[in-house]
């Protein structure tokens, strides 16, 4: 509490006036010791009011004294010893007024200090009641001051009472004991770490009146080494557990940590080499290498795709590794990560891989070029003619690489007067689609030209040959019909394949001639339906497999639709025209890129002055370079 001088020197001035009345009035009874009570006076004021108000009380008690004195009035003598003797009270009085004065500056000093301290400070009796208690600790543990002097320190968690029994017990013992971390109890029942330091007080003889504790808030620090800590054990168990080599070593170029797999490839067993040199584990190691680890150390990173090495058996081995700096929680570099991977087995296997591509690639060409044996018998031969009729035929893979894909058309003569038309489509590409077209068009041919079956038992025998593939995923889709070339009449049955169009001349529309009948596969199905049409004088059959329609670009296909448009905007083109029409259509809506082959088929009926035709269009190789420039096909025929 602060006093004002005026309370301070007012107090002084009080007390030197009543010890000078009781020194007067008590004067017979205490001759010649007059300086009890003015010695107690000077003294009390220096104690509260400071050096000033001491001086004050001793003045003028020693004033009023001496005044008493010289005064004459009183019976008592005054010789030369006692005027010795009250000279000698006032100098003793001036000088224990001064010390006392200092003792009290000292003393506040000390106390601002100690509430001013952001440490918590306290003292205990030897019992462990709470003496002082600053506002430290009023912040720190949220016990005011007024609740907590004199009752026993009640930070201390039960199950810590002999802990703290311990730690008074030292103090008692005269030892001082320096950042001890404990946990202690804060008002609303949480804990906090803390660092305490416990020193006795004072006391004679061995005997400690008071303990003092200062007690730091670690908290946050605890949680951060424990934080560190964590961070350090994860660190380790992922480096030793990564399925890679990894090695992390410190500036000196020693281990930190490293993974199991480092140990394992370098033939390191189960010793730990945490804290040892790298290169005393390797002293192999070139200069070269040491020289890039300086580098690295500097600040820099470095790789190698493929390094060699010999073991120290003599073996050459052959390495991939990145070495990278790591930096400490300031930025600073720390050392090093290292991440190899051995790589010998690899660079052996290179070559045995180049010899099984060579092999596999032997093998691709031998069955590629039996795929497409395949793939030539399946299409009309080149010199068919239809008299009658203007043909034009063509088969595009969807890679102009592949040439052998599932797709399959035909024109054959069934007899004098009638011609057999087929186009299907074999789930898949290669030589196994190339055989199971083969084998369906034999048996239409077969079918159609031994046993002189109507197109809807064709395709019924063949749905039976289908089921002996031993393939129940194997689908085809297939269009057959037998053509009266004189007449013009069409008997035709289709199992599962998209519409076959017919541009009619004469009402200048489209028609579609849709299926009768599910896909060919190995499940049973009803039989097939003949179903008859005609062709007219200019009328065009238009066969095609569903590549066409499904030409896509994102989500969006060529369509139905669109090919409908096509046929009906290229009605009066020769047949080999309207094929590429409709295959340019495809490669710009697909922008080159199409998904699956695609076979046409054009037949026309021609006037009967007209010459007939066969002609097999041929997409030029170079498609994407074709369709810029706009250079048109080559027809043949």
């Amino acid at each position: 509490m602060t006093r004002s001088p005026l309370m301070r020197y007012g107090i002084a001035m009080l007390a030197s006036l009543a010890a000078l009345s009781l020194t007067l009035l008590l004067f017979p009874l205490i001759w010649p010791m007059v300086s009890p009570f003015l010695f107690a006076a000077a003294v009390f004021s220096a104690w509260y009011g400071g050096l000033g108000p001491g001086l004050l009380a001793a003045f003028v008690s020693g004033a009023g004294t001496g005044f008493y004195l010289l005064l004459g009035g009183h019976p008592f003598p005054l010789n030369a010893p006692d005027v010795v003797r009250v000279v000698s009270f006032a100098s003793a009085t001036f000088l224990v007024v001064w010390l006392s004065a200092g003792l009290r500056q000292a003393n506040l000093t000390l106390r601002a200090l100690i509430e001013a301290s952001p440490l918590a400070i306290f003292t205990l009796t030897p019992e462990g009641t709470v003496v002082s208690w600053n506002a430290a600790a009023e912040r720190m543990f949220g016990w005011p001051r007024g609740e907590v002097l004199g009752r026993y320190l009640p930070i201390v968690p039960p199950e810590k009472e002999n802990e703290f029994r311990r730690l008074r017990e030292s103090a008692l013992q005269g030892r001082s004991l320096i950042g001890v971390e404990v946990r202690r109890l804060r008002r609303d029942g949480s804990a906090i770490d803390v660092s305490i330091s416990t020193a006795p007080i004072g006391g004679d003889r061995g005997r400690v009146p008071r303990i003092m504790g200062v007690v730091a808030d670690i908290t946050e620090r605890r949680r951060a080494q424990d934080a560190l800590q964590a961070r350090e054990e994860v660190l380790r168990l992922f480096v030793e557990h990564t399925p890679a080599a990894v090695a992390m070593l410190d500036r000196e170029m020693r281990y930190v940590h490293v993974s199991r797999r480092w140990l394992a490839d370098y033939d390191l067993g189960d010793r730990s080499i945490i804290g040892r040199s790298h290169y005393e584990v390797f002293p192999e190691v070139r200069v070269q290498q040491k020289e890039v680890h300086r580098r690295c150390l500097a600040g820099e990173s470095a790789r190698c795709d493929e390094d060699s090495f010999r073991r120290k058996s003599g073996k050459l081995e052959w390495c991939r590794w990145e070495i990278l700096p790591w930096r400490t929680d300031d930025g600073d570099i720390g050392g090093l990560i290292l991440f190899t991977e051995v790589i010998t087995r690899r660079k052996e296997m290179e070559e045995e891989l180049r010899k099984a591509r060579r092999q596999a690639e032997e093998a691709y060409q031998r069955e590629h070029r039996i795929a497409r044996r395949f793939q030539s018998a399946l299409m009309v031969p080149d010199e068919v003619c239809v008299p009658g009729y203007a043909v034009a035929h063509t088969y595009r893979p969807a890679l102009v690489e592949a040439d052998v894909g599932g797709d399959f058309y035909n024109l054959f003569h069934v007899d004098d007067r009638r011609v057999g038309v087929v186009i299907g489509d074999v789930g898949g590409k290669g030589l196994e689609a190339a055989v199971i077209a083969a084998r369906v068009q034999h048996s239409i041919l077969a079918l159609a030209m031994q046993e002189r079956y109507s197109p809807a038992r064709v395709l019924d025998g063949v749905r039976a040959v289908a089921a002996t593939f031993g393939d129940p995923e194997v689908m085809v889709t297939l269009f057959f019909g037998i053509l009266d070339r004189e007449t013009g009449a069409l008997t035709y049955a289709s199992a599962g394949h998209g519409p076959t169009l017919i541009w009619r001349q004469a009402e200048g529309r489209v028609q579609a001639l849709m299926p009768d009948g599910p896909a060919i596969c190995g499940l049973p199905a009803g039989p097939h339906t003949a179903r008859e049409t005609s062709l007219g004088e200019g009328d065009t059959l238009f066969l095609h497999t569903d590549g066409l329609a499904d030409a896509r670009h994102g989500s969006h296909v060529l369509g139905w639709e669109r090919i409908e448009r096509l046929l009906a905007g290229h009605s009066a083109d020769e047949p080999a025209e309207i094929l590429e029409a409709m295959y340019r259509a495809a490669v710009a809506h697909s922008r080159g890129h199409l998904c699956d082959d695609i076979a046409l088929v054009a037949l026309r009926r021609l006037a009967a002055d007209q010459t007939p035709t066969t002609a097999t269009w041929v997409y030029p190789p170079r498609m994407s370079r074709r369709l810029d420039t706009g250079q048109p096909g080559r027809h043949r025929g």
